[in-house]
């Protein structure tokens, strides 16, 4: 067996461990691949970002927040099993209307809602569309309006990465280990069977999805840069003060740019603190 798959079957048995259900539903023309946790408790739904999927990038949280919440945590088009409807269609407001769409069907009224990277930024504008129906946002390492594109593809130029795209679409397996190195704080390294197999699993599959979504964000990011998010409720930023992708000023900026926010720094952390820092961001859910 693919060391791949068996890492990805574990993360799934300690999802399901943890009392969450794995649901593939058909909307709107869409596949949305979810997993769920029924719960008379406040429901958290957890926005996974670029590079794997959202069992890979929330399985060191989900036994602890499973008895806190109702849990939705959802694959965004593009990842697992989530497809948009005609194969084509991964841009951002794809993503925010995928959200609108599962939590209708879900019959959700109100969610606190956490998303990591682009899934903070798809997070940020369901709250825009949708701000009744968020109880609080949580925002990790979220490139929103203040993301310096300049400084990322310069300070990628200058570790050996040809482009942004090419950072976040990478085209072989050797790329794998760059990826690591410049999103955490200790340092990483795997294996060449390692990374062929996580390649192979994690990343081949979805390469042209994800081609889409980075592309549709390097054409708005003017747009993106211009907006002036109007939620006012409760919002959570966090950040890892090492973060050398999306460095720590954006988070403090995005602090002062929302009403009624507060920012938590994590030590020691680069780009992905709920995998890199867990045990700390536990404290904050």
């Amino acid at each position: 067996m693919e060391i791949g798959v068996l890492v990805f079957n574990l993360i799934k048995k300690k999802l399901l461990n943890a009392g969450l259900t794995e649901s593939l539903v058909h909307l709107n023309g869409h596949d949305i691949h979810y997993y769920s946790k029924q719960s008379d408790k406040e429901t958290l739904m957890l926005v996974h970002g670029l590079g794997v999927s959202g069992e890979l990038q929330w399985c060191k949280l989900v036994k602890h927040l499973a008895p806190k919440y109702k849990i939705i945590l959802v694959n965004l088009l593009g990842f697992g099993e989530s497809k948009a409807a005609n194969g084509k269609k991964y841009t951002l407001v794809d993503q925010v209307e995928m959200l609108q769409t599962l939590t209708e069907h879900l019959g959700i009224t109100q969610a606190k809602v956490a998303g990591i990277s682009y899934g903070g930024l798809v997070a940020s504008e369901f709250a825009e569309v949708k701000p009744n129906m968020v109880s609080e946002l949580v925002l990790i390492d979220t490139p929103t309006k203040f993301l310096d594109l300049d400084g990322l593809s310069s300070f990628l130029n200058a570790n050996g990465v040809q482009s942004v795209k090419h950072f976040f679409v990478p085209k072989d397996f050797t790329f794998i280990n760059k990826q690591l190195a410049l999103a955490n704080f200790k340092k990483m390294w795997l294996p060449n069977f390692v990374t062929k197999s996580f390649y192979k699993v994690f990343c081949k599959p979805y390469l042209a999805n994800w081609e889409i979504i980075v592309n549709d964000l390097l054409t708005k990011y003017e747009d993106l840069k211009s907006k002036d998010y109007k939620f006012n409720g409760k919002t959570l930023i966090i950040w890892g003060v090492q973060d050398q992708l999306i460095p720590i000023d954006v988070g403090v900026k995005l602090n002062h740019h929302y009403s009624n926010a507060s920012l938590v720094k994590i030590e020691h952390c680069g780009h992905i603190p709920i995998i890199e820092q867990a045990k700390e961001c536990k404290k904050y859910f």
